[in-house]
Order: C-alpha cells, then structure tokens, then sequence
C-alpha cells in the first residue's frame, strides 16, 4: 500500500512551535504557556529540534507522524505526563501516551496493537486526545505471583 503524506495540521494558538536552541534558563514559549524547565531531557529533545510544548503538567510533542485507516501519513500531538522536582525532570508515575489525532493504524490498515484504550481524554484548549497507547500487554503493569 503507497503512503500519501498529508499536510501538518493547524496548532491551536496556544502551540509554541519549534522551540530553537536557547541560552540554559530561557525559553522561547509565550507568557500562557509553561516554559521549559532547564532538565537534560528536554534540553536534549530541543537539542534534536523536535517540536515540544509544556503546558498543564505535560509534554506535548507536536508534529509527530502516524499512519491513518486510509494509509495516508498524517500528524499528530503526542501527551505524556511531565513530572519535574523544579530544576529536572522526573520519571513520569504513567508509563502511557495519549493522542492528539486521529487512531495511528500499521501499514496494512489495521489500528496498532499498542492501543491500551479509545477513551478520549479532553485537555481544553481544542486538545482532544483520541486514545492511549502503552507498550505494556492491555495497557496494564504484570502482577507476580510471588
């Protein structure tokens, strides 16, 4: 199946857009958006020039590519949880992605298997997520017997 590149999708307002390099402790995000807090791992995913936001206590990753039902390459936003002590970054309690999108599906047209629920979850601001997708078997941890 040939895959059709569909134009980037309009950010709502809000979207502060690539965020260029920045001298540790600036950021180019507007007064209503949370800047970034000056951690390695964001400073590192600025670094490789993707197109990150903050904004309510999570990490908006804008512009991400999925394929559609319709096999056409499509953008979407990625939401994870951002938990920071104030000066890094912290590991997130959540292990799960939600999307900003429509359902990503693999090659041959079938919704991915990494799933874990269609739920939507609205943010405000236009940002409507359409599922949550985790690495971990129904989305849930595994439980020892011991």
């Amino acid at each position: 199946m040939a895959l059709a590149v569909a134009e980037p999708p309009a950010l709502p307002d809000v979207a502060v857009g690539f965020v260029p390099k920045l001298e540790p402790g600036l950021s180019a995000a507007p007064a209503a958006v949370t800047p970034l807090p000056n951690a390695v791992p964001l400073s590192k995913l600025v670094e490789e020039e993707y197109d990150i936001e903050v904004r309510d206590g999570n990490l908006l990753v804008h512009h991400v590519p999925y394929v559609t039902s319709a096999g056409v390459v499509d953008y979407c936003i990625l939401v994870s949880e951002l938990t920071s002590n104030g000066e890094r970054t912290l590991t997130p309690g959540r292990h799960e992605v939600w999307v900003v999108g429509d359902i990503p599906h693999d090659h041959r047209g079938n919704p991915v298997s990494f799933i874990a629920d269609r739920d939507r979850l609205d943010y405000g601001g236009g940002l409507v997520a359409s599922c949550r997708l985790s690495g971990k078997p129904h989305g849930r941890m595994l439980l020892s017997d011991n």
